[in-house]
């Protein structure tokens, strides 16, 4: 599970290649551009909403089915090969 309250300033998280199966938790970061969880055991996209400000978020190579709930993201890169979509919503 990535329960993750990242210092203020950072702009750049790459935790690929972690066994990550739940996003959960991931604080409100005013400076948080470029999330990176590839290769993790991710299913669900879920509880990164309240970072408005994550410019790229890539999620290549997870167990992903369906994602849902991301629209108010201003997402300029979203990454999701290698993954088991069958639904996306919430897209602007």
């Amino acid at each position: 599970m990535l329960d993750f309250a990242p210092p203020a300033s950072l702009e750049w998280v790459d935790l690929s290649d972690n066994k990550i199966a739940k996003i959960d938790n991931v604080s409100i970061n005013p400076y948080l551009r470029h999330l990176y969880l590839d290769r993790n055991l991710i299913e669900k996209v879920q509880n990164l909403c309240s970072n408005k400000h994550l410019k790229v978020l890539s999620l290549n190579s997870n167990r992903i089915s369906k994602i849902e709930n991301i629209d108010g993201m201003h997402l300029e890169e979203l990454y999701l090969s290698d993954n088991k979509l069958t639904k996306i919503t919430g897209l602007a």
